[in-house]
């Protein structure tokens, strides 16, 4: 163990830090990025396990709600998202800009919360669809 903040730890695998957050992902096990610094770059990835989490919930395809949430993140936060590999990732110059490091922690912090959520919400509108104007006399 390289360092332990306020239940984050941070380890080495395989030559690779990882931050081990004390948050939990939809099957309930501790959230984790990996980064590298290669020659000052600050190199942050998911690990794939928002590709894992769009998958497990079934909303891996392109259209579905989980995975526009997180496209629609990614471009806000300029988070890359390789489609072949299945991770997230972004490249920091300044290994002091600890404001990007945040917010890609944020990013996928914040899919695993949400993106099961946004499914559980698509799958009930679907069944029900309230039918506006509509009354009992206009069948």
């Amino acid at each position: 163990m390289i360092e332990k903040l306020n239940s984050t730890v941070v380890n080495e695998v395989e030559g690779i830090s990882v931050i081990t957050t004390p948050f939990t992902d939809n099957d309930n096990e501790l959230i984790e990025i990996g980064f590298l610094n290669r020659n000052g770059n600050l190199e942050l990835n998911d690990l794939g396990r928002v590709a894992g989490l769009l998958f497990s919930i079934g909303q891996h395809s392109v259209s579905s709600p989980a995975f526009l949430l997180v496209k629609n993140l990614a471009e806000k936060y300029n988070i890359n998202i390789d489609y072949d590999c299945g991770v997230l990732s972004c490249s920091i110059n300044d290994v002091k800009n600890y404001d990007l490091l945040l917010d890609f922690i944020k990013v996928i912090l914040s899919v695993h919360i949400a993106a099961p959520e946004v499914k559980q919400y698509h799958n009930i509108t679907n069944i029900v669809r309230p039918t506006v104007g509509m009354d009992d006399d206009s069948h």
